[in-house]
């Protein structure tokens, strides 16, 4: 039957009143999982669009991230949301893919950002610690394994800096890894 051609007459010849519980169940199927794709796309866009908070530090140098509880909070009324949706009985297909890759996500961005939350109050407290040459001198060992963490601290808020967005900060090459190094490095200071 031709998409174009469906006529009254079709019902007829093709006997569709006798399917048509089927039919308005396909179709209810295919408008709650239509709403799910509209939920999940609206869900990345307003990442997206999201951007993280900044503000210089005392002495100007470089930058902290503002405002973790509204990245906080944000990131978890997604996760529980896509989980949520996860659960319908309607969420199949590349749509389940999607929305599974689109939670991992979220939970990475989540991590990270504890990550790098935990790595920024240790390193305020000890940044001007280490700014003093006579650490150096009687720490070296220490004032190098700071030095690292400065560097990479001041790089990344440099590209946030540059970038805001929240999902820009997830898509950069290993800085998960790069945090839990710097975390691990700043306990052992």
């Amino acid at each position: 039957m031709d998409r174009d051609q469906v006529t009254v007459l079709s019902f007829e010849t093709y006997n569709l009143a006798t399917h048509f519980e089927e039919i308005e169940e396909i179709t209810s199927r295919s408008e709650k999982k239509m709403q799910l794709n509209i939920k999940l796309q609206g869900y990345k866009k307003d990442l997206k669009d999201y951007n993280l908070v900044i503000s210089r530090t005392k002495n100007g140098k470089t930058w902290i991230l503002k405002a973790y509880d509204d990245v906080n909070s944000r990131l978890d009324d997604q996760i529980v949301g896509t989980q949520a949706m996860l659960g319908s009985s309607n969420m199949r297909g590349k749509l389940r893919n999607d929305a599974k890759a689109w939670e991992t996500k979220l939970n990475n961005l989540s991590e990270l950002i504890d990550e790098i939350g935990k790595c920024q109050r240790t390193w305020m407290y000890l940044e001007p610690i280490f700014a003093s040459d006579d650490i150096g001198k009687t720490m070296p060992n220490e004032a190098a394994m700071f030095k690292e963490v400065d560097t990479l601290w001041k790089t990344t808020m440099e590209g946030i800096d540059e970038s805001a967005g929240i999902l820009d900060l997830i898509d950069r090459d290993n800085i998960h890894t790069q945090f839990l190094d710097a975390n691990k490095k700043l306990d052992k200071i």
